[in-house]
């Protein structure tokens, strides 16, 4: 018998689950992390009241969309806020519409909600609570979060989370659209872009032209990006370091992964409960697992080769090899990885009750790892970040 819950239950589970759900997007911002604003993440902040650019400034590097949505709020503090929270909430929107790749089978509202904050919960206890997770996804200078939801947006919207659409449909050229955004935003998303058109699985057959249709639309928007930014500065160069140094270069680069941004122990432990969860899947076979597994492994083989890729370029080695340039395929394979584990949520009754206890799990996860939001604590923490900076903001009249 189908298990219909009352409108009083309903009811008390939708306020539960938005009052949770506003406590978990505020957590991040209304607390300590902006006493590691630094130049990076001051200047989108400049470049949103001062004189916005199209890049930031001195380079071609990263596209100011944000700053420019933000350009409307002329106070400093609150365009900063504001330009923190748009990196907030893109990490969820990014857990939604991966969610909808990785999960294609029609579900109610209630349980996708539930896995993504399931999701999202095991994803903040994997990551750590440090000035480089900050930097990386919340604080604005480094648009990661942003660009990744753009691309997952125009992958959902060419019908990777069920069928190819058409070519020349209106959901074609909506994937066009987002995914020149998402490349403007941040042009190192290209080779991501590109695996994934050929490597993530659908609902249908394999649908060749479509795949190599929706491929030439990645090169051609990379191409334009790299037209305009030519514009303002050399645009980002995708020249080979020596083979000789890659080696070396992962090892580096594995170092600061679990120095700076995931607890070793963390990702082990997700690592077993993913593995754990696929062998427990197909054992009782769950609906929908073969495509979960292949979305999975896609995504793996996306995330490690794009890795590589991005550690043997020639610009990858100028910059000492910085963990910031696995940003995307790190977020990628650790998001695949709890949505799967999230995915059994799926064999639950009573959703709305599961809904607003996945919640109200989140907002606990957040308030663990930031504090419960405080615009006191948020306040003095960006003085204590912009003391140094005082001077220049007086300059510009802010």
């Amino acid at each position: 018998m189908d298990y219909r819950p009352s409108r009083t239950a309903v009811l008390v589970s939708l306020t539960a689950a938005s009052i949770a759900l506003c406590v978990a997007l505020l957590a991040p911002n209304l607390s300590r992390i902006h006493r590691f604003d630094n130049a990076d993440s001051l200047i989108p902040i400049f470049v949103s009241l001062d004189r916005w650019t199209p890049f930031y400034w001195g380079q071609a590097r990263f596209g100011m969309l944000v700053p420019l949505l933000a350009s409307v709020i002329r106070n400093p503090l609150l365009n900063l806020l504001f330009q923190t929270e748009a990196n907030v909430v893109s990490s969820l929107i990014s857990f939604v519409l991966l969610d909808r790749v990785v999960n294609s089978r029609p579900v109610d509202g209630w349980m996708r909600f539930a896995r993504v904050c399931l999701a999202l919960s095991l994803w903040y206890i994997v990551v750590t609570d440090g000035p480089r997770l900050y930097h990386l996804v919340f604080l604005p200078g480094l648009p990661y979060s942003a660009s990744l939801a753009l691309l997952l947006a125009a992958l959902v919207s060419a019908g990777f989370a069920s069928a190819l659409v058409k070519i020349g449909s209106p959901r074609f050229a909506g994937f066009a659209g987002l995914l020149f955004l998402a490349l403007y935003v941040n042009e190192a998303n290209f080779p991501v872009a590109l695996l994934l058109v050929f490597a993530l699985p659908t609902d249908s057959k394999y649908q060749a032209v479509r795949r190599v249709a929706a491929a030439g639309v990645v090169i051609a928007a990379e191409l334009l990006v790299r037209f305009i930014s030519s514009y303002y500065g050399a645009p980002l160069s995708f020249r080979f370091a020596p083979l000789a140094y890659l080696p070396d270069a992962v090892t580096a680069t594995l170092d600061q992964l679990f120095d700076l941004l995931v607890s070793p122990s963390a990702a082990v432990v997700l690592g077993l409960l993913v593995v754990a969860s696929v062998a427990l899947a197909f054992i009782f076979k769950r609906a929908g697992v073969k495509r979960q597994v292949l979305t999975l492994v896609a995504a793996g083989i996306t995330s490690v080769g794009v890795a590589l890729v991005t550690t043997a370029l020639e610009w990858t080695e100028h910059n000492l090899y910085d963990i910031r340039y696995w940003t995307t395929p790190v977020l990628l394979m650790l998001m695949c990885g709890t949505l799967f584990v999230a995915s059994w949520l799926g064999n639950l009754p009573r959703t709305p009750l599961v809904a607003a206890s996945c919640a109200l799990l989140l907002a606990g996860t957040s308030v663990y790892k930031f504090g419960m939001p405080s615009w006191k604590r948020m306040e003095t923490s960006v003085l204590q970040a912009t003391t140094y900076h005082q001077p220049g903001l007086a300059a510009l009249g802010l």
